[in-house]
């Protein structure tokens, strides 16, 4: 059996706050980890007043991750748990901003003036 490219853990850093701590990568093949753990968290008992995703160490992550992200995070408003994103990493950060959901996690959008254009192959701001 392959090692997973995903490591995700659950700790309790508070009472009442858990912390999954998420590194590697997520696509298709891997989100199943993520979805274990998210959902462990959600279902501990008792039940957490927050879940806080450290997705500091993510070297890559898929619509699979986001799509991932926001129905845990509707599971949470639903049981009256906040969740939050932290430490989300730039894969993620890029990932959030191009489909608008940063501020839904509450991370800063990724600047794109550096970034270069599709069509051209001119640095936006050049």
């Amino acid at each position: 059996m392959q090692e997973t490219p995903l490591r995700a853990s659950l700790t309790e850093v508070e009472p009442g706050v858990l912390r999954v701590e998420v590194a590697g990568e997520v696509d298709n093949d891997t989100c199943p980890v993520l979805c274990a753990v998210l959902r462990e968290a959600l279902a501990a008992e008792p039940a957490p007043i927050r879940v806080e995703v450290d997705c500091a160490g993510l070297t890559f992550c898929s619509s699979a991750c986001l799509n991932e992200l926001l129905l845990r995070r509707l599971d949470a408003k639903d049981r009256g748990i906040a969740f939050t994103v932290t430490a989300a990493s730039r894969p993620l950060r890029v990932l959030l901003t191009l489909t608008g959901t940063h501020s839904v996690f509450g991370t800063v959008p990724v600047e794109h003036r550096h970034a270069p254009s599709r069509l051209s192959g001119v640095p936006h701001g050049a």
